[in-house]
Formats: structure tokens, sequence, C-alpha cells
């Protein structure tokens, strides 16, 4: 430790079980600085597990989150950490309009904290013609009850996935409700794509849209809106392009890799000069 004059942990995960070491082997140096990428123990907040979290806690210098909601866990449970809202940015030279003609599918994202439930009997129940929905990153066997018109792919190369966002008509990120940082990755990156996204309204994904501007929001577990809102867009081409056209306006402005690290290198540069 004595060779740094900075540690970042990206996640709480591994941040937690330095923190933890240091204060056991009573090391305060150098300062230690945790991007919380989900939320530290997963936002619960029962107090044996809660604990250890304090007590590792103690040598942690500062933390890094991307939704704003977690600033009431921090407050209420861990009040004596410097932490800072950040807003999670995306490479907006890698990912980025490609001139790929559309094709005659939509495309949802992820292998965890989706809910894939709602999004399928949603699409069971919608007229949607020719269109099919491609799934990626789940393999057959993991979902039940799969209607026609769903094509499931497993986890593919990054070059692969941006051709798939790249011919997709739109995006639809249907996600479960939680209250930490989580699903925002797949968003800005489709976003930066200049794709239109259906997107679950959480309080991870309300720091980053602005409904019916970058993208459209639909409520939790809400079968009838998630189904509206694919036969809306399915049935709107202007709207789509009005959409991505926001979207990728948004990420440009805000939402990027460069705006992410010039805020994480203010507050380093303020945890080091305390």
């Amino acid at each position: 430790m004595k060779k740094y004059d900075l540690v970042i942990s990206h996640g709480a995960q591994s941040g937690l079980v330095l923190g933890l070491m240091r204060r056991l082997c009573g090391i305060n140096a150098p300062p230690h600085i945790i991007i919380d990428i989900g939320c530290f123990n997963g936002g619960r907040n029962r107090e044996y597990e809660l604990a250890p979290i304090r007590f590792a806690a103690r040598s942690i210098s500062g933390v890094v989150y991307h939704s704003a909601v977690q600033e009431g866990y921090y407050r209420r449970y861990l009040p004596f950490l410097k932490t800072r809202f950040i807003p999670f940015g995306v490479d907006t030279e890698f990912f980025f309009p490609e001139n790929i003609e559309k094709g005659s599918y939509v495309l949802s994202v992820g292998y965890v904290k989706r809910d894939y439930v709602t999004l399928l009997e949603a699409w069971a129940g919608l007229q949607r013609g020719k269109t099919t929905l491609k799934i990626v990153g789940i393999k057959k066997g993991i979902l039940r009850g799969i209607p026609d018109g769903v094509e499931l792919s497993g986890m593919v190369p990054v070059n692969e996935f941006k051709k798939m966002v790249a011919g997709a008509k739109f995006i639809i990120l249907p996600l479960p409700f939680y209250k930490y940082s989580y699903g925002q990755m797949t968003l800005l990156q489709s976003m930066a794509m200049a794709k239109a996204v259906i997107i679950t309204r959480t309080p991870s994904t309300e720091d980053y849209i602005l409904d019916g501007k970058s993208a459209l929001f639909v409520e939790p577990y809400n079968v009838d809106d998630m189904k509206n809102k694919i036969e809306f867009l399915l049935n709107n081409p202007l709207l789509i392009a009005e959409l991505e056209t926001g979207a990728r306006n948004t990420v440009m402005q805000k939402f990027n890799e460069k705006n992410m690290a010039e805020n994480i290198y203010k507050f380093v540069k303020e945890i080091l000069s305390c």
C-alpha cells in the first residue's frame, strides 16, 4: 500500500474487503475511493449486515455512485462517508450510429436484473406483424413460456452486439425495481448509437431519461403499459426518429466518458487535498 498515492476500487464487494483488511491492520494511507456501481450490500439495511460494513467503511475516503437515489442510503446508514453522485458515461467514439439498414426485429439485452417475464407476456399479446423480438444474453432453457416471434441467444462479442443494436428497430430494456444503480450501461450504449429505447422507470433510470424526448418509460411490472408502448413505437416511425436524435444528443452532452472522468478526477483531487 505504501507504494501508491491513491487506491480506487470498482465495486463495493472488493472495496469493502480491502476496507476491512485496512481497518484490521491499522492502515490509514493511502486514501481509498470506492466506485459503488450498485450499492453497499445491495442497499439492504439489516443491522447484522450493516455492522461489519460500517466497520470497514471507516477506512474509506470517498464513494462515487451513479444513481442519485443511493444518497439516502449513505446519509442514513453511513453518514460519515464523503460521497459524490457522478452520472455514468459511455465511450461515444466506440458506440456511435452505424449506417446499417434496420432489420425486422427489436432487441433486448442483458442476463441479470432484467424483467423478461413482463416483456414476454406483453410480447405475446401485441400486434407486431412480422417483427420479431431478439433477446441477447439469455440461453435457451433459462426462460419459460416463450411466445412465438422470440429469438434467444447467449452472450455475444461486443462488435456483434453493436451490429445487432444498429440493425434493430428499437431497444427494449425491461428492468426489475431496485433502489440502486443498474442498467445504465446498456441504456447509454444504445442511446449513444442513436437508438430509440423503451425502458422501465426505476430510480436508477430516472437520472438519465427525459420521457418522450430521449427514451420512453414503462411502469415497473406493467404488462399493459409495456405492450402499449411497443405497439406505439412499431406504428410511429417518426417518433422513433425523434427519440434516436434525442438519445444521441443526450449522451453527447451529458452521459459520456469524458464528463464522467472529469467529475471523478475532481472528486479525487478533493479527497487528496483533505
